[in-house]
């Protein structure tokens, strides 16, 4: 028996850092940061904080033109490791890049 077989079980959202809206977590997209270092982590287990994206390439728009991760991260990181990120996070939002965790410094 899995969860969401159970009675009460509710699904848990999250909110995008781009957009604001509230949605399911396997609909989104987790950035985490451990240790400072940057990752896209798809499995939503990876250790660290972690800030939410919608699969929308307007999303991810926003998100590099408010500089969310800076904000949802409360701390800087330097351009090539953001870069990296939005990059990885867009090829998963374009369909392109196999989901699997990738760490960037």
């Amino acid at each position: 028996m899995n969860r969401k077989s159970l009675k009460g079980y509710t699904e848990p959202m999250r909110t995008c850092v781009g957009c604001r809206e509230s949605k399911p977590k396997n609909d989104m997209i987790r950035i985490c940061c451990y240790e400072g270092r940057l990752s896209v982590d798809v499995t939503g287990r990876a250790k660290g904080r972690g800030v939410y994206i919608c699969r929308d390439p307007e999303c991810l728009a926003k998100v590099i033109k408010k500089k969310a991760l800076a904000r949802g991260f409360r701390m800087g990181f330097d351009e090539k490791a953001l870069e990296a990120v939005y990059e990885e996070a867009g090829r998963i939002i374009d369909g392109t890049e196999p989901e699997g965790a990738a760490d960037v410094k």
